[in-house]
């Protein structure tokens, strides 16, 4: 294969050797034309894991051994900062451990996604777009505008790769408080942003803890953000006043605190 010079073996020494093997395999399945066939994948890509990766791939079951959507899931669950390694944690203060994934009904993981927001009280849908300064994720009238994802619904966890966007980056969920609240009556609030898999440093800028966003997703395809701390799982309320994208903890606080805040509820959208 006249790609195979763009590979190095993947020792498993660290998030960013992984995070650049990831891209590396990524760009060779493109340039060969098979990025979208996940068997392909994921057999090119077993042929460069070595010392501890490699013992780590062998205890995989065939599975996702077999998938490229699930190895890149398993990949990023083990090596990136919400995965837990102590020596990369200085950028995500609070990780995202594994979170009890439900997804019930037929979502494919090699497929392209967008999320509508529904506002609650009417009829026009908005989508969720990166706005033009990259920091943070906003409402938009245009499903062309809309942000594209994959996810890999077999996958726990489960994250939101962001297909369209250039460095390679994943959705993130990052709160405006230094120290977030997640009890009862709380009004603290989080937003939306795409984190560059290289820097993973949020653009969001502001003080508080950061991490890869996960969910859950219902058969109706309805979205539910989850906050993981430990073995702690706190579902987020999505809210927006029709130029901004906010998660809050406690729903029913913040929509008394901030009147001009309007529940929407958030459903992911097939646009393959």
């Amino acid at each position: 294969m006249s790609t195979t010079q763009d590979i190095e073996s993947f020792t498993g020494s660290g998030w960013k050797e992984c995070s650049a093997f990831i891209q590396r395999v990524r760009a060779v399945a493109w340039k060969e034309g098979k990025l979208r066939d996940p068997d392909w994948v994921a057999d090119f890509a077993s042929l460069y894991f070595s010392d501890d990766a490699l013992a780590w791939y062998c205890r995989l079951s065939s599975d996702v051994q077999e998938n490229w959507p699930k190895l890149q899931a398993a990949l990023v669950d083990r090596w990136s900062p919400s995965g837990g390694d102590p020596s990369e944690l200085r950028n995500v203060p609070v990780a995202a451990a594994a979170p009890s994934t439900n997804v019930n009904g037929k979502i494919n993981h090699p497929e392209h996604w967008i999320i509508k927001a529904l506002v609650t009280g009417k009829q026009e849908a908005l989508y969720v777009e990166l706005e033009s300064s990259g920091n943070l994720c906003t409402p938009t009238n245009s499903a062309e505008k809309a942000l594209r994802f994959r996810l890999n619904s077999q996958s726990n966890p489960q994250f939101f790769e962001c297909t369209d966007r250039q460095p390679f980056s994943w959705l993130a969920t990052h709160w405006f408080q230094e120290t977030p609240d997640l009890s009862r009556n709380s009004i603290h609030y989080a937003r939306l942003t795409a984190v560059d898999c290289d820097s993973l440093k949020s653009p969001a800028g502001f003080s508080g803890p950061f991490q890869l966003s996960t969910c859950r997703i219902a058969g109706s395809g309805e979205v539910t953000f989850l906050w993981r701390n430990g073995t702690t799982e706190t579902p987020l309320t999505a809210f927006t006043t029709g130029t901004k994208l906010t998660l809050a903890s406690d729903g029913e606080a913040f929509g008394k605190k901030y009147p001009g805040e309007t529940p929407v509820k958030l459903i992911i959208q097939n646009v393959n």
